[in-house]
């Protein structure tokens, strides 16, 4: 693909709107101000693909568009979709689809990393194919059996994976992970089993929304505050499962809870 040609696609993708998960839907350029009434254009339709109920849709730095579904997961450029498959056993020939994909993440290094129902994936834009994060044995985990949710970095460069067995960290440099599991009996260690969501706040915070609730987690200390709903501080969060964290460019933090 010539440069022009490239240039061209993701000046297009950059006046794409808002993308509606539901059928990916996308919307017109997007104004200033607020328009009473938005269309919406299916850029699915009439199309030969299938990737079974919309789960996530994210832009890396390039401008291209990432969208994850149920069975596959497509990179779009503003006019063609290509289907991103996992190499299976170092061969480039030997393909297999992606299973239900949860999320996708960009890390300072410009790595696309991919949380699926059956594990991490790392993207390698020389073959433009996904490669699994290898299992270690020396860890009591699976990482391909692990159901990943969401991804983060540390300042420090570890690639965080939120599962729904605990947090996977992983080591840029030596490739190996180690784990960190639900710990309730450890008044500094991790309560929630089930790791929602991460936000990564300054160089020594992560907070994680759990299913007890939301996390506050000592990078350097490895150690956890543990903030949950209290019937007897009306201020505190409403209800007891937290699914999503952010913070706003004010320092708020907004959690999502159910």
């Amino acid at each position: 693909m010539n440069s022009y040609r490239l240039s061209s696609r993701l000046a297009r993708l950059s006046k794409l709107g808002a993308i509606v998960l539901a059928g990916f839907l996308v919307a017109g350029e997007v104004s200033a101000s607020i328009p009473d009434q938005i269309s919406f254009q299916n850029i699915l339709e009439n199309k030969d693909i299938a990737m079974g109920e919309g789960a996530t849709v994210f832009q890396d730095s390039q401008g291209f568009m990432w969208l994850g579904g149920s069975t596959a997961l497509f990179r779009y450029d503003g006019y063609e979709f290509k289907p991103i498959l996992i190499s299976v056993n170092d061969n480039p020939k030997d393909n297999e689809p992606v299973p239900y994909v949860n999320s996708v993440f960009e890390d300072s290094r410009h790595m696309i990393w991919v949380g699926t129902a059956a594990g991490l994936l790392q993207y390698d834009p020389r073959t433009e194919k996904l490669v699994r994060v290898k299992d270690d044995p020396s860890q009591p985990q699976k990482i391909s059996n692990s159901i990943i949710m969401r991804m983060a970095e540390m300042p420090t460069g570890e690639i965080l994976g939120c599962a729904l067995t605990g947090v996977y960290v992983i080591n840029m440099e030596s490739s190996k992970y180690s784990v960190i599991t639900a710990d309730p009996q450890n008044p500094n260690g991790l309560r929630g089993t089930k790791i929602n969501s991460v936000y990564v706040e300054g160089k020594n915070e992560a907070w994680l929304a759990t299913d007890a609730g939301l996390e506050q987690m000592d990078w350097q200390a490895k150690t956890f505050k543990f903030h949950k709903i209290n019937a007897d501080f009306p201020d505190s969060l409403p209800d007891a499962r937290a699914t999503d964290v952010v913070s706003d460019k004010e320092g708020k933090f907004w959690i999502a809870t159910a």
